[in-house]
């Protein structure tokens, strides 16, 4: 009786994520297909029109900040947090919180992700289903959020391994594992009858031949400089704004940054948004027509952006900006060695760079492989990535980066 009702338990907890987790990456994509319509035909009208719900729409989301402050960000800090029992997540403000105002920075194609905000709500799902269940377990919580990060890329796999990942330092079971596997399974089948379209494709043909593999190095050396880079000017500015907190322009900081978006919507509507316009723009370019020095400008400007809409006060993800951080650096890559390797092999350096910089960056390596073989087939990908991650290890030993996610606990704690 006991094992029936953790399985029903867990079916129940994954029928409704997927419900919610799907229906939320349909509204995301409407939105973003709505505001890229809106960008790419520029007119005196549609510039008022966005002027004026930036106006509308800043007052709801700062309104639901006030009320609900654990949903700045994507939300995931708050939620090891609360199954570490160092914070309480209130379930029931979170949710819808993070709902709408991710949907909100969607809409304006701030450089925030859907990734965050699914494996949060994820977990709030979990809570909801404890409460139903008249439960305290903190293994539901941890698998809904695997469930919410497996059904944003429909990645079961990547889902599964994301809480295992996240888990074997604070206590890994067997139990676990079959709740997760339960879980996320179940989330995906109902999220993909209601969005079966995946945020990212690539069409990956051609793997490394022998003599190509020392590029391997050359990402990885890259991927260090741009994690520490990244992680740096988040936390730097995280901690100049915490300093300034009392300031008026700082508390409505958000404003500014829809305006700041809506006016580089209308100049570079492919430039705007969460990564995936960036990601579709470099895989749908013909690389030679892009020069170098235009990839070095996305680059700047992609890291300005996601540091700056990391601490907007808004909820959204950092693991797609992330991405396609990551996607521009392996373009550069590619650029820069293509008269030394020996098969088109652009896509694989894309690939193997937005996954390099999500790994180092989150310390979730076998979560990087696992969604490297959602990409693309696992004999092009996986022995290229298993060296990358060894690569990336040896620099963490030597470097002691802390990921993104425990740098910003840290102040959580702080702050509480």
């Amino acid at each position: 009786m006991k094992y029936l009702k953790m399985v029903l338990k867990t079916i129940f907890s994954g029928v409704i994520i997927g419900v919610i987790i799907g229906l939320y990456q349909r509204l995301a994509q409407i939105l973003n297909n709505l505001s890229q319509n809106i960008y790419y035909n520029p007119s005196s009208l549609n510039y008022l029109f966005m002027v004026i719900l930036a106006v509308i729409l800043f007052i709801i989301a700062n309104y639901i900040s006030k009320k609900a402050f654990c949903v700045a960000g994507s939300g995931i800090p708050y939620v090891e947090l609360t199954v570490e029992h160092k914070w309480n997540l209130k379930y029931y403000l979170a949710l819808p919180a993070i709902f709408v105002n991710s949907l909100i920075a969607f809409f304006f194609g701030l450089s925030l992700g859907s990734e965050g905000p699914s494996a949060t709500m994820g977990a709030c799902l979990g809570l909801i289903t404890n409460k139903i269940f008249k439960d305290d377990d903190t293994d539901t919580i941890k698998a809904s959020m695997g469930a919410g990060f497996g059904c944003a890329f429909l990645a079961p796999l990547a889902g599964i391994v994301y809480t295992i990942e996240n888990s074997y330092k604070k206590g890994l079971s067997v139990i676990l594992i079959i709740k997760t596997i339960i879980t996320v399974l179940s989330a995906i089948i109902i999220t993909r009858l209601i969005n079966n379209h995946k945020i990212i494709e690539i069409d990956i043909e051609n793997g490394f031949l022998f003599q190509d593999y020392l590029i391997i190095i050359v990402i990885s050396i890259m991927t260090l400089l741009i994690s520490i880079i990244f992680i740096k000017g988040i936390i730097s500015l995280k901690d100049f704004l915490d300093k300034y907190k009392t300031n008026n322009i700082v508390q409505n900081r958000l404003i500014f940054i829809f305006l700041i978006f809506i006016a580089l919507g209308f100049l570079i509507p492919s430039q705007v948004g969460g990564g995936v316009n960036t990601i579709n723009f470099l895989l749908n370019r013909n690389i030679f027509n892009i020069s170098f020095s235009v990839l070095v400008f996305l680059l700047t400007l992609k890291l300005f952006l996601t540091i700056i809409c990391a601490n907007a006060k808004i909820s959204g993800g950092l693991l797609i900006p992330t991405l396609a951080i990551g996607a521009i650096t392996g373009a550069l890559i590619y650029k820069l060695f293509m008269p030394f390797l020996s098969n088109d092999v652009l896509y694989l350096c894309i690939l193997l760079s937005m996954l390099s910089l999500f790994a180092y960056t989150t310390k979730l390596p076998l979560t990087a492989i696992c969604l490297a073989i959602n990409f693309a087939s696992y004999k092009i990908v996986l022995l290229p990535m298993v060296i990358i991650m060894i690569i990336l290890s040896i620099f963490r030993y030597f470097v002691k980066t802390e990921s993104i996610y425990e740098e910003l606990k840290k102040r959580i704690r702080v702050a509480n």
